[in-house]
């Protein structure tokens, strides 16, 4: 389970889109922090196809810093809540 959740957390922070949907299954289901949950592998790519441009956009109207490495990076914390619960 650590190396998947690892691997997805890598290709977050990689901006890789078709990394992260190859370690997705067809009924992958994301739920985010509010309880949001979105079931499907094609709508999670689109979603974060949409995410990742999303940021270009803002990068490049000047509404944050542009390049990857200034976003702050996803941990095993922030994507998990706690690492020990891992």
């Amino acid at each position: 389970m650590n190396d998947t959740i690892r691997a997805f957390i890598d290709r977050i922070n990689a901006h890789d889109v078709a990394g992260l949907a190859e370690l997705m299954s067809d009924n992958h289901t994301f739920i985010d922090a509010h309880g949001n949950e979105v079931t499907g592998k094609e709508k999670m790519t689109a979603g974060w196809r949409a995410y990742e441009q999303a940021n270009r956009e803002l990068a490049s109207a000047g509404c944050m810093e542009s390049g990857r490495e200034k976003r702050s990076p996803v941990s095993l914390t922030s994507f998990c809540g706690h690492k020990d619960s891992i």
